[in-house]
């Protein structure tokens, strides 16, 4: 597989996926032209951080989203390619129900790692040491 035909498969642009994966956004222009190539065991890591068997997972969609399940794993992915496991099997959870459930766990996931990154930032710069109560 090709590196454009992974990125065309994950819905995103040139620059979120190169983005998401700390390439430089002319190194993946070059790649998807043809005019060099990523060493293939990255293009295999890349690949591998995407669903691989959509067609066998299943669809959620809601009115701005779509989330893939994959039971065999208890993983739901969102287009990102995001993955969550999940400790539940929610193959009986009403569909619409299920979608709005997703945009919320996603939301919440990437608030979340948005916080987590801010906090390691401030720890960075501030000489604080935190204590448990």
């Amino acid at each position: 597989m090709e590196i454009k035909d992974i990125r065309n498969q994950t819905g995103l642009t040139q620059k979120e996926f190169a983005e998401r994966f700390g390439i430089p956004v002319k190194t993946l222009q070059h790649w998807e032209a043809g005019e060099s190539k990523p060493a293939p065991y990255l293009l295999h890591l890349i690949a591998m951080s995407f669903p691989q068997n959509k067609e066998n997972m299943r669809k959620i969609e809601t009115d701005y989203s779509v989330f893939y399940y994959d039971s065999n794993e208890r993983a739901v992915y969102d287009e990102a390619g995001t993955k969550i496991l999940l400790r539940i099997d929610i193959t009986h959870v009403r569909e619409n129900n299920l979608g709005l459930y997703l945009k919320s766990l996603f939301e919440d996931y990437y608030k979340a790692q948005e916080q987590f990154e801010t906090e390691c930032g401030f720890d960075e710069k501030d000489d604080i040491i935190w204590e448990n109560l």
